[in-house]
C-alpha cells in the first residue's frame, strides 16, 4: 500500500502533465496491470482481495465463499492477457469436476 503523503505527490504530479502524457501513462499501466486494464477499460472497481489475486504471479486456490467474485476475477485477468498480450497464445478450459480434481483439492492431469 502507498501512504497518504506518497498519494498526494503522485496525485499532484499526475494532475500537472497533459492529456495526452496521462494518455501514455493509462495505456503502459494497462499492458502490465490486470487490475488498472480492468478499472480503466471496464470500469469496475475490484475489491481488494481480488486485487491481490489478480496482481498474483504464483498458482493460487481461492477458498472463499459462493458469489463472491472469483470467477470475475478470473476472467478479467483472462481478458486482460487476450487483448493486452496478442500474440501470446491463450487457452481456455472447462471448469474441472469432482473426477478432475484430487484428494488435495488440486486438479489432476486429466490425460
Amino acid at each position: 500500500m502507498m501512504g497518504p503523503k506518497k498519494k498526494a505527490r503522485l496525485d499532484s504530479a499526475f494532475a500537472q502533465l497533459g492529456e495526452p502524457e496521462k494518455q501514455v501513462l493509462r495505456d503502459a499501466l494497462c499492458k502490465v496491470d490486470a487490475v488498472g486494464w480492468a478499472r480503466l477499460k471496464l470500469g469496475v472497481q475490484p475489491d481488494h482481495w481480488q486485487k491481490q489475486l489478480m496482481r498474483g504471479t504464483a498458482d493460487v486456490a481461492a477458498l472463499c465463499g459462493r458469489r463472491v467474485g472469483k470467477s470475475q476475477s478470473a476472467s478479467w485477468v483472462a481478458a486482460h492477457h487476450v487483448v493486452e498480450q496478442p500474440n501470446r497464445r491463450h487457452c481456455a478450459s472447462r471448469q474441472p469436476n469432482g473426477r478432475a480434481v484430487n484428494s488435495s483439492g488440486w486438479p489432476r492431469p486429466l490425460l
